[in-house]
């Protein structure tokens, strides 16, 4: 029998239906089926018949409408029937809050949460229809896993950028080569770059603190410890987070079981700056700044919150132009870029890091996110360090000691409870 069926929320899906109707069943596609039109080929059906389970947010509620494959929903029209004027799609991580699936493989049934559906008659002209039974594509898996393995690998690249460039001129460098991919596809989908615009400082502000500080502080830090053991310190972001949306953020409080998440993965980290051999006097701060720099990260996620409403495209043009601005004249005034011999590996280092963990990585970020959403995306905090882990050993014969298992294992383990807590508040 094939292992989709066995998927929590396809068997959440199955039960719901059965208990509807026991004649009901659930069909595994061969092929993948991201679009209707995709489900109507495999299955020979009309598209018409394929049921499309879209999620809006009214107000403060939400509503599930069930829409022919061939037709669209009509906001407006959405808006009169409901009497409300703030209507819109629902985001990613909502979809997976209300529904407990994931955009792609909504089912009509077997909600997390209950919710009024809509359900449009064009679908009563058809004798059999077909929905989704609530199951991302693998191929949604191998791209997480690629981008797990190309930011895993960010890590021992700033080591050996590290032998010719200095912190400042690697987070130039990678916030100027960055931005071309993203540059890019922003013309070649005619996304307007806003970094000049009236928001300005808020790309700005976001620029320095998500990009140009992080990115100096880890390259100074990884130029003194191993890079396996920035990867781990890295891997700490999802619980520094949670500390923040405590203070931040509404509905993101403390609970028993993110509390002790909480001390369990910070525990693993405080018993990884046990281990001499890998942190001592010479490279204690230099840890503390990577670990600084993660913070950074999740800070500021917060700020960009401000311009939740803009593309993520622009708004990731538009603070990598900021970065490569901030950081363009302190790299000449402090480490002379002109003047320096860089060695091969460290130039082929730097441009990788600049295209394809800074670039390229963010664009299929955008497409996790925009397809899966947050929970589904924030897996790669799990596998990230494991790559770096092991890429470091491959890469740089990087020592692998019992503490930095240890101190990976309670990492999990803290991440998974405070995921764990947040899931049990939806639910």
């Amino acid at each position: 029998m094939n292992s989709i069926l066995f998927k929590e929320p396809v068997k959440r899906a199955e039960k719901a239906i059965k208990e509807f109707n026991p004649n009901l069943r659930v069909i595994v596609l061969e092929q993948t089926a991201r679009t209707a039109q995709d489900a109507a080929t495999a299955l020979g059906c009309k598209v018409g018949a394929i049921v499309k389970s879209l999620l809006f947010k009214a107000g403060e509620e939400f509503i599930l409408c069930l829409v022919s494959g061939d037709k669209r929903c009509s906001l407006n029209k959405l808006k009169k029937i409901l009497n409300e004027k703030d209507v819109s799609m629902a985001n990613p991580e909502d979809v997976k809050k209300v529904t407990g699936y994931t955009i792609g493989g909504v089912s009509p049934t077997g909600h997390l949460i209950k919710i009024k559906i809509f359900i449009d008659e064009n679908l009563k002209n058809f004798d059999s229809i077909f929905a989704a039974p609530g199951h991302p594509n693998a191929v949604d898996y191998l791209l997480l896993t690629i981008l797990s393995l190309i930011w895993a690998s960010a890590f021992f690249n700033i080591k050996i950028a590290t032998y010719s460039f200095g912190p400042i001129t690697i987070g130039f460098l990678r916030s100027f080569l960055g931005a071309m991919p993203v540059l890019i596809l922003c013309f070649y989908k005619n996304i307007k770059i806003e970094a000049f615009s009236k928001d300005w400082k808020w790309f700005a502000i976001i620029g320095l603190v998500n990009l140009a500080i992080p990115f100096m502080l880890i390259s100074y830090g990884v130029n003194y410890v191993q890079s396996n053991l920035a990867a781990i310190l890295m891997s700490t972001t999802p619980l520094s987070s949670t500390v923040l949306a405590h203070f931040f953020l509404k509905g993101e409080k403390f609970n028993l079981l993110k509390t002790i998440g909480l001390l369990i993965g910070f525990s693993g980290i405080v018993f990884l700056f046990s281990d001499n051999f890998l942190i001592n006097e010479n490279n204690f701060i230099a840890a503390l700044l990577i670990l600084l720099g993660s913070t950074c990260y999740v800070i500021g996620g917060v700020i960009t919150l401000k311009i939740s409403d803009k593309k993520n495209e622009n708004v990731t043009g538009s603070i990598l132009i900021w970065s490569t601005i901030i950081l363009f004249p302190f790299t000449i005034i402090f480490e002379k870029l002109w003047m320096l011999n860089p060695s091969t590996d460290s130039i082929i280092s730097v441009i990788y890091l600049g295209i394809f963990p800074t670039g390229i990585a963010w664009l299929l970020r955008f497409r996790i996110l925009k397809t899966n959403g947050l929970i589904f995306h924030s897996q790669v905090s799990y596998i990230i360090p494991i790559f770096g882990i092991i890429l470091g050993y491959i890469f740089l014969n990087e020592i692998i000691t019992s503490k930095i298992v240890v101190a990976l294992i309670a990492v999990f383990i803290g991440i998974y409870l405070a995921r764990k807590a947040d899931y049990k508040n939806v639910t």
